[in-house]
């Protein structure tokens, strides 16, 4: 992906481009060993997890037609948790979760307000980078039904913790994400309106594929901890702000040798 990146930009200059991709910060957002079973007596909620702005291209409308439709709300230890910003009105959380005159449960000195409806939490706090890790650690999977993301750092961010992740088959995470990794789910590219108006080509994953593959990290949860497991390591060895480091500077001194 980055590759592909940079040939769009070579297309339009003589001279070389390089990509630097995104890291995270491994003492931040640290790996944390989990375990979830619906047989436990004081299990908590299982708790999927979306990060992410509230734009048309992070699929948040497949996300809720999801779980509307999927037999998992059905029992009382699902539930999910949407930690979003770019919301521009009351009115359009309230359009986001088709419920009116919405009112937050939990509201900080910023701004920042929490809501639940049903099994639904949404959170649009402001928060620091470790506060928000804490929300990572706290969740059982990771989901992003998205329509294309050009890298997807929150995703890094949730492998990083070892939390398992299930997301569309395409987009540039594909860097860092494959089947060993993460469970991906098969997409085909459609037409779409983007939040600029404009018309632009953007995948739409299968809707039974994703049931099965949500479904599967919930049943299977032990084998799903263990793809979080491998993404956490891969992360360590090649996605930390050190690596990131690295490859700029790398990119600078062959841009100096140039000169």
């Amino acid at each position: 992906m980055y590759e592909r990146r940079r040939k769009i930009f070579q297309r339009h200059t003589s001279r070389p481009v390089y990509v630097c991709p995104h890291g995270v910060d491994p003492n931040v957002f640290r790996f944390t060993a989990r375990r979830w079973s619906r047989l436990d007596k004081d299990r908590l909620p299982f708790t999927f997890l979306y990060v992410g702005a509230n734009n048309p291209s992070k699929g948040i409308q497949a996300l809720l037609e999801w779980w509307t439709n999927t037999r998992l709300t059905a029992v009382q230890y699902v539930q999910l948790y949407l930690k979003m910003h770019g919301f521009e009105s009351q009115e359009a959380i309230d359009r986001l979760l088709h419920v009116g005159g919405l009112r937050p449960v939990f509201q900080d000195g910023h701004g920042g307000m929490v809501f639940q409806v049903g099994n639904i939490t949404l959170d649009t706090r402001l928060l620091s980078h470790p506060a928000l890790a804490e929300i990572y650690h706290g969740a059982h999977c990771f989901v992003s039904p998205n329509h294309g993301e050009s890298f997807a750092l929150t995703l890094l961010e949730a492998q990083a913790t070892g939390l398992p992740v299930v997301a569309t088959r395409y987009g540039g995470y594909l860097d860092y994400c494959d089947d060993e990794t993460a469970f991906l789910v098969r997409c085909t590219l459609e037409p779409m309106v983007s939040s600029d108006g404009r018309t632009v080509i953007g995948a739409v994953i299968d809707p039974q594929e994703w049931c099965d593959k949500t479904s599967t990290v919930v049943n299977e949860y032990a084998q799903a901890v263990e793809v979080g497991k491998r993404a956490a390591v891969h992360v360590r060895q090649e996605w930390t702000h050190a690596h990131a480091q690295r490859k700029f500077l790398l990119a600078l001194q062959e841009i100096m040798q140039e000169q």
